[in-house]
């Protein structure tokens, strides 16, 4: 019987609370793990029922679907729900086979239950209110449920599901069903005695005690009080996880509390209960974590009306005079109610409930958000349902009383309703003739008789009304107020169908009070982060909303929560801080109490009451005067100065010693400046000098109360500094950067750690962090800003990066904070930083003060390759992707130009890893040929590049100008700030406004129109365009960042059960130091419009035709002064020059050859024969390889840009070779490949090659495969001259070691040497490089196919 009857017992309450907790865990007092491993706990508990241990009859007992009833074994006994009858008596084989038959049944049922939990799809969690209570034989009652009945928490309020073996209402029920407002000041009654009251008493008297179920709840609640648990439990909250897994008997003895010899197992537990829910009050109310994540909830209110509650309380407004209206309350109270209501003076709101998303977690996947979404899922639906029933449509009627759908308060609309009042009252004397239009009064009436209605008790009311009313009432319970004398504003006051508010935050912002005279406890409610007014779809669309940009993926909760933390741990230091600051103070006042003169300090000094005295030679002594002594002073009067003397001066003042008059009791006193003891000694009005009160010896001491405060704080500041700074210190370099945990509580034997872990979280690996930061006070310590040191990875290979570095911006969690289940039930990939990151300008900021380094950078079309989106633009969506994201070689280099704090951030781009390292000749710096002596010189030639061009800012044009300087001039060792100081002053502001204001804008590309470099070339103002967007970019800052950033993961840290993957989030940065944007720009703009003029003119000057014929053409280009002189004048100035210039096209049918390569050493120029020395200037000269032109073949240019290039700064000259083919044969060694049989076919193909291949790889910025076409410079290297007249001048024509050449003008024309007032002298060539002459550019073969009119973009 015994076994029995402990199979029953166990049968029955394992499944109990097993199934139960699922729809009410609130009516539990521990939780299902707890109870289905604590078989000897529930064995106890049956074995101590009463009756239990008799022998004799049993009763069958259905096992498996309960409830626990007797059922005869023979006749037709009863087996109502309300009671039971006699059973059989059977024999001690039949009980002890029955009982061992149900001890196995009830084990398997366990286990079956326990695994079912264990893989969280029971059945039982699935149950209906109604299955659930037919699994126990009883009868369901639900909201609205077959019988109509709700059943509620007294204290929480929330509905839940009740079972009874009555079919008729309860008193419980009946309650509830009645008022909500009542139910909440219930009596609170427990789970045990809720099921107790339920349970059938027995018709007649049993041979033994039949075993029911309230009477298992009963004995085991008695035996375990957790009352304290069960009112702190929430679903996945730290309270629910200590109950469900700690050991409670381990939990005592950490404790210390030890069972005495007097304690039985009851006391025991009753102990362990108490320990338990301590700890779990403990980590509900002093957690730190919890506090900050308990911030985000969300309420939301319905503009309601004066009902009975809110009338009330308006009566206490309008009594305490906090609000008033225009009409006289206390003759028409419904019109000033309804007044105060229409003009928005008063405006009552019902609030709904706090959904917080860390209240509780979801039974699937252990999550608080995905509770959460259901929550707010669940009151959408409620407004999609209700916000258009009667109640609802009421509420919209009312404010339509005045004015309609629009506001009630709108001016309009009052000022009609004015004019309407009027003319009732002036027709009013018609009778029934006169205007009968409503007056504004008897709308506030018929408000008011509407605002009666709003109850769901009210006399006459439908039964569909009074159930929506407090539908209305159950969603939204809370009454709260808000009123402004003035009202609303008309422009922003709500329509009738705008009733909603969406308020962030908690809902209460202060301590209880109440009004004077007033019936009702009010608080002040937080309103600080409400939105709306919305109508019933707009608070719907909001709620949606608020899911999507909350949910875990997007990180906002995951950054709100770590600033929050973050706020609170500083406010924590603080308190410390402030402590320490505090000591010296402290330690004072503790001091001065020890002297007994705290209060006097603390009292301050008195009021000033100045003394006078009138001395006998009629000088006036006032207190706090100053004097000085005319004699000498001792104190005591006859002591000695001797070292012989007994009797030693306390004091000794020469004269002329300072000190202050203190008139006491009508004697004249002085306190000396010198006395350390501040005493006021007697002094005779003969013996001082009254003194300006300014004076004051050297030294002083201070007086009376003052020195001996000072001396004390001095004393305290060294103990402070001394002691304390020490203690603090050492205490600092323990905890700054360590690891602390609080041990919590041993876990129970055998416990499921799957099951555990997917309660747990994981510990914060920010903390640490925090931690240095709290102490830095003490230890010095000072954060270090992300991107700000970089490493040399070992991730990446140097050979394929030179020189990189990575740079931490941050450290990225996987389902940080939690996991996210979308709506199909997939778990979502995603990471979320650990520690809020730097805002994108601020992070762009460090990484610009990275000189002489480029970033790597992902091209939009990379991004998209490599499926790196960025959507900080759309923050509902995820932010970061869970995957590794590597640099790779073919994204390109980039360098910082101007980060500003908002808008756009400007950047440069050059080769990628790829191209620097397989081909560096087109990455680093090109070489120049003579270049500008100073900065000035540069400033003007990018001031020309810059026309028109809108991506290149400012700051790339300061910094090409600084790196110019820095590079090509500084010979005498000073910074590039130095040598940027001095290029700036002597630029002038003139051609700094040229470069850097909005001159230079006037001519956009927008307007099509190119600079003067390329003006004249079909396509120019495109093929500008194209180049700027090349070299520069702008990009908002964001996403910039984002193209930056790469990441890896690291792994998890391995220090909790369930530690998330770790992502290192970085930048990576390559030497790029010899990179200037600005000068590469004006470089490749201004001189391949030189290498495409000379192919123009060549095609617009021969007609002969296989102009690019061969696979390598060269083409010359020379300056000329064509000399005149006027000689029918005798003046000083009566020779001049006109400028030219002239082009040949050097190769025949062979081609070009190629450049020789010239060496310069210290005097030499190797190989002499070929090479020669081009420039005057002996520190800037080049070494160049000689050229021999024929005089034949030459035409003169019209280009005038061509012109300039060669004449500006004296006679120069150049030749430009042209090399085509594959960008992969351009190499360091060779000028340039000889492709295919003439430079026109590589040109043709090279148009269709470049197409298909980056149509084929649109994200690559690097296309070994890519035709170029490259000039080659060279420097024509002898200037010569021809005399035309006898009687020219060969010293100023001939002049720098020109050598005549009898053809050298053949090319003129007649019109060349024709002028109106002067004859034709002779002619001069020039020779060498102009300023700034590059070694090559680089150009595409569209570009040389256009200039040459051979493809035409019409």
């Amino acid at each position: 019987a015994r076994e029995r009857t402990i199979a029953v017992c166990f049968t029955a309450a394992a499944k109990t609370f097993a199934c139960a907790p699922m729809k009410r865990r609130h009516d539990l007092s521990r939780s299902t793990l707890a109870w289905t491993t604590s078989a000897t706990l529930l064995a106890l508990a049956c074995l101590s029922l009463q009756g239990c241990n008799q022998g004799g009859g049993g009763s069958d007992i259905d096992i498996q679907n309960g409830p626990i009833r007797g059922t005869p074994t023979g006749g037709d006994g009863d087996n109502s729900s309300g009671g039971g009858s006699a059973t059989r008596v059977i024999s001690e084989e039949q009980q002890l086979e029955a009982a061992r038959s149900s001890l196995t049944a009830a084990y398997a049922q366990i286990a079956r239950l326990e695994a079912e939990l264990q893989k969280g799809s029971s059945t039982c969690r699935n149950m209906t209110c109604s299955e659930e209570c037919a699994s126990l034989g009883q009868t369901g009652r639900w909201r609205f449920g077959p019988h109509g009945h709700d059943c509620a928490d007294p204290i929480s309020g929330k509905v839940h599901c009740h079972c009874s073996s009555l079919t008729d209402t309860t008193a419980a029920c009946a309650e509830v069903q009645q008022s909500k407002a009542r139910r909440r000041l219930r009596e609170r009654q427990d789970s045990a005695k809720l099921e107790a009251a339920a349970e059938p008493s027995p018709a007649t008297a049993l041979p033994h005690q039949t075993v029911g179920l309230s009477s298992v709840t009963e004995h085991v609640a008695a035996l375990v009080d957790t009352s304290a648990i069960a009112d702190a439990r929430r679903l996945g909250s730290p309270s629910e996880t200590i109950s469900s897994f700690c050991n409670a008997t381990g939990l005592r003895q950490m404790h210390g509390v030890q069972g005495g010899a007097e304690d039985g197992p009851s006391e025991l537990n009753q102990m362990e209960s108490s320990i338990l829910a301590d700890v779990a009050e403990e980590m509900e109310k002093n957690n730190v974590d919890k506090v900050a994540r308990d911030i985000f909830s969300f309420y939301v209110c319905v503009r309601w009306v004066p009902d009975s509650i809110f009338w009330t309380i308006v009566k206490q407004e309008l009594a305490a005079n906090l609000v008033s209206s225009v009409v006289d309350a206390s003759e028409q109270l419904e019109q000033a109610v309804s007044e105060l209501y229409q003009k928005y003076k008063y405006v009552p709101l019902l609030c709904s409930q706090n959904l917080n998303v860390f209240d509780e977690t979801d039974d699937e996947d252990n999550t608080y958000f995905r509770h959460f979404k259901k929550q707010v899922n669940k009151m959408s639906t409620w407004f999609a349902s209700h916000g258009s029933d009667e109640v609802g449509q009421q509420l919209q009627k009312v404010d339509e009383i005045f004015c309609e759908s629009t506001n009630m308060n709108d001016p309009s609309c009052n000022t009609l309703q004015g004019l309407s009042d009027w003319l009732t009252s002036a027709t009013s004397f018609l009778g029934s003739w006169g205007l009968n239009a409503q007056t504004k009064e008897e709308k506030w009436m018929a408000m008011a008789r509407i605002f009666q209605s709003f109850e769901s008790d009210v006399e006459g009311a439908s039964a569909t009304w009074s159930q929506q009313v407090a539908e209305w009432k159950e969603q939204f319970p809370f009454h709260s107020f808000v009123h402004k004398n003035e009202g609303m504003a008309p422009a922003s006051s709500p329509t009738s169908s705008q009733r909603y508010l969406v308020c962030f935050g908690k809902r209460v912002a202060s301590d209880l009070h109440r009004r004077p005279a007033g019936q009702h406890l009010l608080t002040d409610q937080n309103n600080i982060g409400c939105h709306g007014f919305w109508d019933a779809s707009e608070v719907q669309a909001m709620l949606t909303r608020m899911v999507e940009l909350w949910k875990p993926p997007t990180c906002q909760l995951a950054e709100m929560t770590y600033v929050m933390k973050r706020h609170m741990l500083r406010m924590f230091a603080q308190m410390n801080e402030r402590l320490f600051d505090a000591l010296p103070a402290l330690i004072m006042d503790e001091d001065l109490a020890n002297k007994g003169l705290l209060d006097a300090h603390a009292e301050g000094p008195p009021r000033f009451n100045p003394q006078t005295l009138l001395s006998s030679t009629g000088i006036l002594f006032v207190d706090g005067m100053r004097v000085r002594t005319k004699t000498s002073i001792k104190d005591p009067s006859d002591c000695s100065d001797a070292i012989w003397s007994s009797n030693k001066c306390r004091l000794s003042l020469s004269a002329g010693s300072f000190g202050t008059v203190a008139v006491v009791e009508g004697s004249l006193r002085v306190i000396w400046d010198r006395d350390s003891g501040s005493q006021k000694l007697a002094a005779s009005a003969e013996q001082l000098e009254i003194v300006p009160r300014s004076w004051q010896a050297t030294g002083i001491q201070a007086s009376d109360l003052v020195a001996g405060v000072s001396t004390i704080w001095d004393a305290a500041t060294s103990l402070v500094n001394g002691m304390f700074r020490n203690r603090y210190s050492s205490l600092a370099d323990l905890m700054s950067g360590s690891t602390s945990k609080w041990v919590v509580c041993p876990l129970l034997d055998g416990v499921n750690h799957t099951h555990l872990d997917s309660q747990l979280g994981v510990e914060d690996a920010a903390f640490q962090d925090h931690q240095k930061e709290a102490y830095s006070k003490w230890t010095g310590y000072t954060a270090k800003v992300p991107g700000e040191d970089c490493v040399l990875p070992d991730f990446l290979s140097e050979a394929y990066f030179p020189g990189i570095q990575v740079c931490e911006i941050s450290e990225l969690h996987a389902d940080h904070l939690e996991k996210y289940t979308k709506d199909n039930r997939e778990l979502e990939q995603f990471l979320c930083p650990l520690k809020v990151s730097l805002p994108a300008p601020e992070q762009l900021s460090v990484l610009l003060e990275k000189k002489g380094m480029c970033l790597i950078h992902m091209t939009p079309n990379q991004r998209q390759h490599y499926q790196w989106p960025y959507n900080g633009d759309y923050p509902s969506r995820r932010q970061h992707e869970r995957k590794p994201n590597l640099p790779e070689v073919e994204y390109e280099l980039i360098k910082l130009l101007n980060v500003p704090s908002k808008g756009n951030v400007s950047f440069a781009k050059t080769c990628s890893p790829e191209e620097l390292r397989l081909q560096p000749r087109f990455c680093h710096a090109v070489k120049l040929y003579n270049p500008w002596p100073s900065a000035a010189g540069l400033a003007s030639a990018i001031a020309g590049a810059v026309t028109g061009t809108l991506g290149v800012g400012s700051s790339s044009i300061a910094s090409a100008l600084g790196d110019y300087v820095e590079v090509y001039q500084n010979r005498d060792g000073k910074n590039a700030s130095q040598l940027m100081e001095e290029s700036a002053q002597l630029l002038g502001e003139q051609l700094w406004d040229r470069l850097t204001g909005a001159g230079r804008l006037l001519s956009s590309k927008a307007q099509n129109i190119a600079s003067s470099f390329s003006h004249g070339l079909p396509g120019a103002a495109l093929r500008d365009a194209r180049l700027e967007a090349e070299i520069f970019e702008e990009q908002e800052a964001g996403s910039l960042l984002h193209s930056l950033s790469y990441q890896r993961s690291i792994g998890s840290n391995n220090r909790t059960s369930n530690a998330k993957e770790r992502y290192q989030r970085v930048v990576a940065v390559m030497p790029c130091k010899d990179f200037n944007p600005g000068l590469e720009f004006t470089i490749r703009k201004s001189w391949s419009s030189v290498a495409l003029k000379i192919v123009q003119s060549a095609f617009r000057s021969l007609s002969s035709g296989g102009i690019l014929d061969s696979p390598v053409v060269e083409f010359a280009l020379r300056g000329e002064a064509h000399h005149f002189l006027r000689t029918n004048q005798q003046t000083s100035n009566n020779s001049w020059t006109v400028s030219g210039a002239a082009l040949t096209q050097v190769n025949g049918p062979g081609g070009a050859s190629d450049p020789v390569e010239c060496t310069a050493g210290w005097t030499s120029c190797t190989p002499t024969e070929s090479c020669t020395w081009s420039g005057w200037n002996p520190v800037t000269r080049t070494c160049v390889p000689k050229t021999h032109l024929s005089s034949s073949g030459w035409w003169s240019v019209a280009d005038q840009h061509l012109v300039s290039q060669v004449t500006s700064e004296g006679l120069t000259g150049i030749t430009a070779t042209f090399y085509c083919g594959p960008k992969k044969l351009f190499n360091d060694t060779t000028p340039g490949p000889r492709t295919g049989s003439s430079l026109l076919q590589c040109l043709k193909q090279g148009v269709v090659t470049n197409a298909q291949i980056r149509a084929k790889q649109p994200w690559r910025v690097y296309f070994p495969d890519e035709v170029i076409v490259v000039a080659i410079f060279g420097a024509i290297t002898e200037s010569k001259c021809k005399l035309a007249q006898s009687t020219a001048s060969r010293t100023t024509i001939c002049t720098g070691g020109a050598t005549e050449e009898s053809a050298l003008d053949a090319h003129l024309t007649d019109s060349h040497k024709q002028s109106t007032d002067g004859v034709y002298q002779g002619l001069t060539s020039g020779a060498g490089f102009p300023r700034g002459t590059p070694h090559e550019v680089v150009m595409r073969p569209e570009d040389v196919l256009e200039a040459a009119g051979l493809l035409s973009r019409s």
